[in-house]
């Protein structure tokens, strides 16, 4: 399950759109908690906008205004859309990271290396010492990159090619719906939020 960002009366909005994630399970078993992780703040997410306060919760937009209009941004609170996206927004940012550099890298190309450091410029800096630890030790598994990219296209040489050829065009599209969802956390004062 994912996001995107749609045009909608005019404007850009980032619009809860519910799909599949499938990167992380793509990187290795030792990865599933993160896909679990995932997961489960997706599901979460669904319940919002299938709640009866459900029409608050079609855009990140109409989400934090409700959410800050009616003090429901709490940081312990597991219930806060704004919180919960934020969780995915963060992961969005690794993501957009590890692409970038998965993408100018050789073939043979260990992953760990660019992993580790991706993670480092983006996620560990929310994260306690346990947390961060175990990350750089699952990091050691990746594939390489040539391993990495069969799996992600199923082994589908026609596949492989449009993503070797368009990879950049993929990661300015990703890093795009990134930037316009932090506009909208920094314009609520959300981004903050630990």
């Amino acid at each position: 399950m994912g996001l995107a960002i749609v045009a909608h009366a005019g404007q850009w909005e980032a619009v809860l759109l519910l799909s599949s994630v499938r990167l992380f399970p793509l990187m290795g078993t030792v990865f599933g908690f993160v896909h679990s992780d995932v997961a489960t703040k997706i599901e979460q997410t669904r319940d919002l906008v299938e709640s009866k306060e459900g029409q608050h919760y079609l855009t990140f937009k109409t989400m934090m205004e409700f959410e800050t209009s009616n003090d429901l941004v709490h940081r312990k609170d597991p219930r806060s859309g704004s919180v919960l996206l934020l969780r995915l927004h963060r992961a969005l940012e690794f993501i957009v990271e590890f692409l970038k550099e998965a993408n100018e890298a050789s073939d043979d190309a260990s992953m760990s290396s660019m992993g580790r450091g991706s993670y480092e410029k983006t996620l560990s800096k929310h994260h306690g010492w346990i947390v961060r630890n175990t990350v750089k030790l699952a990091m050691l598994t990746l594939p390489q990159k040539k391993d990495l990219f069969r799996r992600i296209t199923y082994e589908d040489d026609e596949t492989m090619a449009t993503l070797r050829a368009k990879g950049t065009e993929i990661i300015v599209s990703i890093h795009s719906i990134y930037e316009r969802c932090q506009a909208l956390y920094v314009k609520f004062d959300l981004h903050g939020i630990p």
